[in-house]
């Protein structure tokens, strides 16, 4: 294998363990809430059906986000959208841990979700583009063995 191949595949390697570092923290951030929800239902004074609002309300706007933000992401640069939008997501986590009311914990959930929701989807762009065909699989089962 010539030096160039070898950088390639260890910036291939780089770049798929960022990626994966990237959608662990989005996975975790939807999956965290409900381990920590007699929590929340006693610092916030919450019933569960709020509760199951606040975890609701991450799904749905992701789902949003994901169908409206998909119409635009094909013709933009990818890093460029993709480090934007993990900042997004890195925002709204902070505003839900700094959230010092339900209402706000709400919108926080909201605003991380959104971001989530395409951050899956930019990932998955990602390795399609970057990686041959031939090791594209093994790719993307690397990124997914980060959840």
């Amino acid at each position: 294998m010539k030096k160039e191949q070898q950088i390639t595949i260890a910036n291939e390697r780089l770049m798929l363990l960022v990626l994966a570092a990237i959608h662990f923290t989005a996975v975790v951030d939807f999956l965290i809430i409900m381990s920590l929800g007699p929590l929340y239902m006693r610092v916030f004074d919450i019933n569960s059906a709020q509760f199951g609002l606040m975890v609701a309300a991450y799904g749905i706007s992701a789902g949003l986000a994901g169908i409206l933000v998909g119409i635009f992401l094909g013709r933009m640069d990818r890093k460029k959208v993709l480090v934007g939008i993990y900042a997004g997501f890195t925002l709204g986590t902070l505003f839900c841990a700094l959230a010092p009311n339900y209402p706000l914990l709400l919108a926080g959930r909201a605003v991380a979700g959104g971001f989530a929701g395409v951050l899956g989807a930019l990932i998955f762009a990602i390795v399609g583009d970057a990686i041959p065909e031939q090791r594209r699989g093994a790719a993307m089962g690397l990124v997914m063995s980060s959840v």
